[in-house]
């Protein structure tokens, strides 16, 4: 069996999105003939960690063969006050809660150290382990690279331990680097970032995007070839055991999201602002609804609910929970929300949630453009609805609505085939196959 270095950020027992994907493919890889190696850093913080942590399952990825101290500037900044202060003293200074807030000096603060401290990104510091990352891969015979970003800092640690080693490298794009569609840097950091990016990735010998609208825009980009492997689900998941239940009301029309908000583009102005069109024309009594927020930058849903206090009896927070808890709310929801933008910007955005949505076997209402790479999942996985404005969405609220009140429950029509196709399993297997293609024969059979 061929070795493959995976040089993942983000990985367990951090609970966060990015940690899944890498997680997938160290657990799955092996099935289909690489042996990951992974590198990844070791958590300085409660920050990010798994409410469940030190509990593991059969099935959980495999240990880091190399964890490097954590040297990002957040990680830093949030041990700091996490020692001084606790925990609990870290909330405020999440980036969402930053630029919801209205604290001029501290969004002034924010702005500066995204813009030039954190160039590419705030892990930059990872750097300095480049040499020990070699050691590693080379004394485990990788014939193989692959990294997983954000933070791209990792696509440029790849890069040159790939060249130091004299192996292939793949670069994994989860969400865009230069090409962001959340923010951009300013004049002329803009300019110099995208020619890092390109000199960066001049050195792979592949491109992996989770989206198609991702992968043309880095074609654009960069001379090299881009493959499409989506996100996905794991059906594991389903065997995760429920400690501590998100307590929904069983006899509600229960809308959930789970997983992080984003100010300005991630959050549920239009929705709130359909419920309360529903209410007010009698389609539905707020004691009748719940609308449950459960993950992290809670504050970006109640600087939004503030508008609309006809909704306040309705509204539910949940931090942090465990991720079989989440899952769990997830199958036991009415309509599950993925909240995003209209804007074409964002047309590549999948949020890596919406997978889990459409095995919970829930409709799923996301908002985003009708030509988005989401809206393309839920046509062809018959998952849901997208919708645009709050008027779209109060239409395809009342619909579910009246189903609700004729039946007690929503029907899913979903499509199980075709969501079967995002199994993550079935998804290692596409990047093993990026791999075969990559990796030379003569390479693999040195290896061997």
């Amino acid at each position: 069996m061929r070795r493959v270095g995976l040089v993942a950020y983000w990985y367990p027992p951090r609970q966060v999105a990015g940690a899944l994907r890498a997680a997938s493919l160290a657990r799955y890889l092996p099935a289909f003939g690489w042996e990951p190696v992974v590198i990844t850093v070791r958590p300085r913080t409660s920050l990010y960690l798994s409410a469940d942590r030190g509990v593991r399952v059969a099935g959980d990825p495999p240990e880091p063969d190399l964890a490097t101290p954590d040297r990002a500037w957040h990680a830093l900044a949030a041990g700091a006050v996490e020692a001084v202060r606790g925990a609990g003293a870290l909330e405020p200074l999440k980036t969402e809660n930053v630029l919801a807030g209205r604290r001029p000096f501290a969004r002034a603060a924010h702005w500066a150290y995204r813009q030039v401290l954190a160039f590419p990104d705030d892990a930059w510091p990872w750097l300095v382990d480049r040499r020990s990352v070699a050691r590693t891969l080379a004394a485990r015979g990788v014939s193989a690279i692959v990294s997983t970003s954000p933070p791209p800092t990792a696509h440029m640690v790849a890069a040159g331990v790939a060249a130091r080693l004299g192996v292939p490298w793949v670069a994994d794009y989860r969400d865009p680097w230069s090409q962001r569609s959340a923010w951009r840097r300013a004049w002329p950091l803009q300019g110099l970032e995208t020619r890092l990016e390109r000199r960066t990735l001049a050195r792979a010998a592949h491109v992996v995007a989770v989206s198609a609208p991702l992968a043309a825009g880095l074609r654009e980009l960069l001379a090299c070839p881009v493959s499409v492997v989506p996100n996905g689900f794991d059906p594991a998941d389903r065997l995760l055991v429920v400690r501590d239940a998100v307590p929904l009301a069983a006899d509600r029309f229960t809308l959930v999201h789970t997983g992080t908000l984003t100010h300005g583009t991630r959050d549920p102005g239009i929705v709130f602002a359909a419920l309360a069109a529903l209410i007010g024309r009698g389609a539905i009594r707020v004691d009748q609804l719940e609308v449950w927020f459960i993950g992290r930058h809670l504050a970006v849903a109640r600087q939004a609910a503030a508008g609309w206090p006809v909704l306040a009896p309705a509204l539910r927070y949940a931090a942090q929970v465990p991720r079989a808890a989440a899952l769990d709310a997830q199958r036991r929801a009415t309509v599950l929300l993925s909240l995003g933008s209209p804007d074409a910007l964002y047309d590549g955005d999948v949020p890596t949630k919406v997978f889990e949505y459409l095995d919970a076997g829930r409709p799923v209402l996301g908002i985003a453009s009708h030509a988005s790479a989401l809206a393309g999942l839920l046509r062809e996985t018959r998952g849901g609805q997208i919708v645009t404005t709050a008027e779209e969405a109060a239409v395809a609220l009342e619909g579910w609505v009246t189903a609700w009140r004729a039946e007690g429950r929503v029907a899913s029509h979903a499509d199980r085939a075709a969501i079967a196709r995002y199994e993550r399993r079935r998804l290692a297997a596409e990047f093993a196959a990026v791999l075969d293609r990559t990796v030379p024969e003569r390479r693999a059979d040195a290896a061997s």
